[in-house]
């Protein structure tokens, strides 16, 4: 794994900001875990989850030489509560009507919110490697109508307005 990050930030020349922007995320969350009413078994099964959807980002985006990393890694921790947490969603069913729905408007941190998805189980980590191959359906913005467990086609930066009107929010 080291050597897969170290090479990922030469290639890349992403710089190191953004990796300790992610990681002290996770350490804020820590802190603040008072707030969220989390016990500590729950925190660190948490924070163990975050870890693997960080890992499942770097790989997609280094696998594919093409990403946004920092985004994904920003959003990381979030995604991770909503899905291991807070919503109320069924992997077995992704089509659930009683669902919570989530919509990433950032569309362009997808490999954030496919590794979500993945570790949630709504497909299998193996895919995540097919991460914006021509014909993978994990794309640089997520479709609704190609990857179970996402909600709404996004990432035209500006849509937001017109998909909160669209779902009545």
């Amino acid at each position: 794994m080291k050597k897969i990050l170290k090479d990922f930030l030469i290639k890349s020349k992403i710089n190191f900001l953004l990796f300790y922007y992610a990681y002290s995320r996770i350490k804020m969350l820590q802190r603040e875990r008072c707030e969220l009413n989390l016990e500590n078994e729950e925190l660190q099964k948490l924070s163990n989850i975050a870890k693997k959807v960080r890992r499942g980002i770097i790989e997609q985006v280094y696998k594919a030489q093409s990403g946004h990393p920092g985004g994904s890694l920003s959003i990381a921790d979030i995604l991770t509560v909503l899905y291991f947490k807070e919503m109320n969603i069924d992997e077995k069913n992704p089509k659930w009507e009683e669902r919570d729905r989530l919509i990433l408007s950032k569309g362009h941190c997808s490999p954030a919110l496919y590794s979500c998805l993945a570790n949630r189980g709504f497909f299998e980590k193996e895919k995540l490697q097919t991460f914006r191959n021509i014909e993978s359906k994990l794309q640089g913005h997520p479709d609704m109508n190609k990857v179970p467990g996402v909600d709404m086609t996004s990432g035209s930066l500006g849509q937001r307005t017109i998909l909160r009107k669209w779902n009545g929010y």
